[in-house]
């Protein structure tokens, strides 16, 4: 069964990531109010990021998740979810940016 989802991007701009990336990254997203930031299920967007496999130098964050459905549920989490996860990336963008780069999309995976 595939899914779908919201996912952030975060590519580091020089370099490869290393302990201090990380740190700096859990600090950040720590800070986010998540009472702000919930699916449309209600469930808070997921923080946790995972390096993507076959780089040295970017993360993922699967932000949301849902099993797929239907279209309406489809484009329902889509308009609830793709304005928040832009929030987020333009959070961290004001924060980072001149050493990450972000990158929001909404997909099925």
């Amino acid at each position: 069964m595939s899914h779908y989802g919201a996912l952030l991007t975060i590519t580091k701009k020089k370099g490869t990531l290393n302990e201090q990336d990380d740190a700096l990254l859990k600090k950040v997203l720590g800070i986010l109010d998540m009472d702000e930031f919930v699916d449309v299920a209600g469930e808070p967007f997921s923080l946790e990021f995972k390096p993507v496999a076959d780089t040295d130098n970017q993360y993922q964050i699967k932000l949301s998740e849902y099993p797929q459905t239907t279209e309406a549920d489809f484009k329902a989490a889509k308009d609830n979810d793709w304005e928040l996860a832009k929030e987020i990336k333009d959070m961290l963008t004001s924060t980072l940016s001149d050493q990450f780069g972000f990158k929001v999309v909404f997909e099925a995976w």
